[in-house]
């Protein structure tokens, strides 16, 4: 699972509602220039916690495991096919 943009996504939609809210409500723009750098702040920590526990519970494979993987996939299958002949018909062992 790819995690890596989860704290900017979590940061910049919680800046959205935060800055909807805001001029909703018709607060001055300081106050909410401050509030929203606020609440960028505790939501970029906030998705930082969230993508350590996905990357903890659901591991990121790399390239070199994928390729590893790979390779077994590869034996595996070749080994069913040296019972094979190359038209594709079945040897048998007596």
């Amino acid at each position: 699972m790819e995690t890596k943009n989860i704290p900017s996504i979590v940061m910049l939609l919680a800046g959205l509602v935060t800055s909807i809210v805001m001029y909703r409500n018709e607060y001055d723009l300081n106050t909410t220039l401050k509030m929203v750098l606020l609440v960028f702040f505790v939501f970029y920590i906030l998705g930082c916690l969230v993508k350590r526990l996905l990357d903890k519970f659901c591991p990121v494979k790399t390239e070199e495991e994928e390729e590893k993987e790979g390779e077994e996939t590869e034996k595996e299958d070749g080994e069913e096919g040296q019972n094979q002949n190359q038209d594709g018909s079945v040897i048998e062992k007596k």
